[in-house]
């Protein structure tokens, strides 16, 4: 998949963000981000096509960010280390915005 024009804005915005900027570089990485996303908004969806619904784009980038903070230990609902506990959300914010393809019973 092509993800030149996401690439491109998520770098934009990412640079802008401290935690995150290190990572505005890194082009693989963003690429990964960003399919990353795709993968997880289209299994929601039950979309089979190529690429992925442009209704849902700015929840591809969001994802994407989502994926980044994650590497970086963000985005946590509490965590665990030395006696302490924690967590992620089960579904972020920007996945739950993407309504799930009802199924039709036959």
């Amino acid at each position: 998949m092509k993800c030149g024009g996401e690439a491109a804005q998520l770098k934009a915005i990412i640079s802008q963000m401290e935690s995150l900027s290190h990572y505005a570089e890194n082009g693989a990485l963003l690429e990964i981000a960003i399919q990353s996303a795709v993968d997880r908004i289209n299994q929601r969806r039950g979309y089979r096509g190529e690429g992925y619904e442009q209704k849902y784009r700015s929840n591809v980038i969001r994802g994407a960010i989502d994926y980044l903070e994650r590497l970086g230990g963000g985005e946590l609902a509490s965590y665990s280390e030395n006696g302490i506990s924690g967590s992620y959300n089960e579904v972020p914010s920007w996945l739950v915005e993407v309504i799930p393809k009802l199924g039709v019973y036959r």
